[in-house]
C-alpha cells in the first residue's frame, strides 16, 4: 500500500551509507540485491568433497561486501554452516566438505535482505 511504501522510504532514508536508493516514486526502493549460486560437488583426493562454483551478486555496487551464509545439508538431518565472502558481481568459490551434501542452500535463515536468492547444482 502507499502508506507502507512511505514508511519504508522514511526509515531507509535515515540509514547513512545504506546500499538502498530512494527513487521517490510509488515503487519505493531500488537496488535490493539478488544472489545466485551455480555449483557442483566433486570428490576430493584423500576423502571428502569440494563444492565448486560461482556466486553472482546483482543490483549491488562493484565494491559491495557482505558475507553470505551457506548451509550444506547431509543425510540424517545433519548440516554444516559455512559462509561465502564475495567480492564484486561474480565470485568463484571452493569449499571443502566432509561428505557429499544432499542440498546446498544460500541464506536459508533469511539473514540477508534480498529480492531473490537461488541455488542451482550443475
Amino acid at each position: 500500500s502507499g502508506s507502507t511504501t512511505h514508511v519504508e522510504n522514511l526509515v531507509l532514508a535515515r540509514v547513512p551509507g545504506s546500499v538502498f536508493e530512494i527513487n521517490g516514486g510509488e515503487k519505493g526502493l531500488t537496488r535490493i540485491p539478488n544472489y545466485h549460486l551455480d555449483y557442483r560437488v566433486e570428490p576430493r583426493e584423500g576423502g571428502g568433497f569440494t563444492l565448486k562454483g560461482t556466486l553472482l551478486q546483482e543490483n549491488l555496487p562493484d565494491d559491495w561486501f557482505m558475507p553470505i551464509p551457506v548451509v550444506a545439508e547431509f543425510s540424517g538431518n545433519r548440516t554444516a554452516r559455512l559462509a561465502i565472502a564475495p567480492r564484486g558481481p561474480k565470485t568463484n568459490i571452493e569449499l571443502r566438505l566432509p561428505e557429499k551434501p544432499q542440498r546446498i542452500r544460500l541464506d536459508p535463515d533469511l539473514w540477508i535482505l534480498t529480492e531473490k536468492t537461488t541455488e542451482k547444482q550443475n
